[in-house]
């Protein structure tokens, strides 16, 4: 496995370890974070243990155009295909209604994420999706501040101990 996650290895070899018929293996060779060979992105991506498509999710390269329905009826690649999308209002409407976590948390840090999906996800029973709204540029002052106040309650923290977290109208001259 050392060969798979090696940042010298080879096209050849890596083509090679991405049919290694153990799922570690092609796992490791998934998590390399580089833009290798679109043949091996492509193997990968729709290899059937979701350990493996999900790890490769993270690459910094698109997945392909004609995959992207593909990866995202796939709970295992689902939120990590979610950045790279085209985000329109009825796919936004659908994932924010996924009861994965991580899909909404994604959907939340969507650049194209409509005005009206980012109020909603300001309510989102999950602290990780509200937060994620948290640190958006276009969400107002004020939900910015509730949500800061929600976040910081349920830690137990005030804006002392969260200076990354506190609003922009807030006194930062103490931080």
């Amino acid at each position: 496995m050392t060969v798979a996650a090696h940042q010298c290895t080879s096209d050849a070899t890596r083509r090679k370890l991405a049919q290694d018929e153990d799922h570690r293996v092609r796992a490791v060779v998934a998590r390399r974070r580089s833009n290798g060979p679109s043949d091996v992105h492509v193997a990968l991506l729709k290899d059937p243990h979701p350990d493996v498509s999900s790890a490769v999710t993270f690459w910094e390269q698109p997945p392909p155009a004609d995959m992207t329905d593909e990866l995202l009826a796939d709970p295992a690649t689902r939120a990590q295909v979610l950045p790279f999308l085209d985000l329109t209002s009825e796919l936004a409407e659908h994932l924010a209604a996924d009861e994965d976590v991580m899909v909404r948390a994604a959907l939340a840090e969507h650049p194209q994420l409509p005005s009206a999906m980012r109020d909603r996800l300001c309510d989102d029973p999950e602290l990780l999706v509200r937060s994620a709204i948290l640190v958006r540029e276009d969400l107002s002052e004020p939900s910015r501040e509730a949500l800061y106040a929600d976040t910081t309650r349920i830690f137990g923290l005030g804006a002392d101990k969260v200076p990354s977290l506190r609003p922009r109208t807030a006194d930062r001259s103490h931080g």
